[in-house]
């Protein structure tokens, strides 16, 4: 059962069954990804290259090439985009949504000095930071197959995108985190970071058939858990929608066969 608290511009939701079920989640064999390493994003990186067609895309549109010619970024090829056979991780990107009619450009970009905070303890007092630049970006063509009213995006597809750009800030940071702790960290085997809690306010409505930039930072870490924010604005720079994601890294267990977030 999810629950929603909704308001004209806002709608919050929880998912009270999320924690037994990624408590009891086991990832087998036939499940695993190619690569199921703790560094496995940066072979991904060294093996793989974005989409020269969405490069050129974007290219193509004035206001998002001023974003590729933007030297903080880095392009990236988007890991959700990318099929891991007969594993069925990230089928949803890699092949539902990856269609002329739903998602057909979609490019990430990295900013080139990410770095990655220490984690707070559990009951930390902090305050907010200070504003910083997104450290994710991610350019996506919009199509007529995901409309729900007539010519606007579904509102819970809307979700996805950002669970999406969430998923890869995180895997980003973690990557981080991995690469800094010596080569025995490398080669361990890979951990898995799972939502427990999203918050989304719909500010106006998007439009279908247009390209649209999601921006997305991490706010803290508090021991296992990522607390990360984003936005996604139209071709005009307006903030369309936005959100608040809480992730938790789950627990190895054993020989690392199964996730457990408790």
């Amino acid at each position: 059962m999810v629950l929603m608290r909704c308001t004209l511009k806002t709608c919050r939701t929880s998912t009270p069954i999320a924690r037994p079920f990624h408590r009891s989640l086991t990832i087998t064999s036939a499940h695993r990804s190619k690569d199921d390493k703790a560094d496995f994003l940066s072979t991904f990186f060294a093996t793989h290259e974005p989409a020269q067609s969405s490069i050129d895309h974007f290219s193509s549109v004035p206001w998002t090439s001023r974003i590729l010619q933007d030297e903080t970024y880095q392009p990236l090829p988007f890991y959700s985009r990318h099929p891991f056979p007969p594993s069925t991780e990230n089928a949803l990107f890699s092949s539902i949504v990856s269609t002329p009619s739903t998602i057909p450009h979609l490019l990430a970009l990295r900013h080139r000095s990410l770095r990655t905070p220490p984690p707070l303890t559990s009951g930390s007092i902090t305050t907010k930071p200070a504003p910083i630049l997104p450290e994710i970006l991610l350019l996506a063509s919009l199509g007529p197959s995901l409309s729900a009213h007539p010519d606007i995006v579904h509102g819970g597809f809307q979700a996805v995108l950002f669970d999406e750009i969430m998923r890869f800030l995180i895997l980003c940071h973690f990557d981080n985190v991995v690469q800094a702790e010596g080569e025995e960290r490398r080669k361990r085997p890979r951990e898995r970071h799972f939502t427990l809690r999203m918050e989304m306010e719909y500010l106006a409505p998007v439009a279908v058939g247009r390209d649209v930039l999601l921006r997305a930072r991490l706010e803290r870490r508090v021991g296992r858990k990522w607390v990360a924010s984003a936005d996604l604005v139209g071709d005009e720079g307006r903030v369309l929608t936005r959100a608040e994601s809480l992730w938790v890294t789950a627990k190895p267990r054993g020989d690392g066969e199964s996730d457990g977030v408790t």
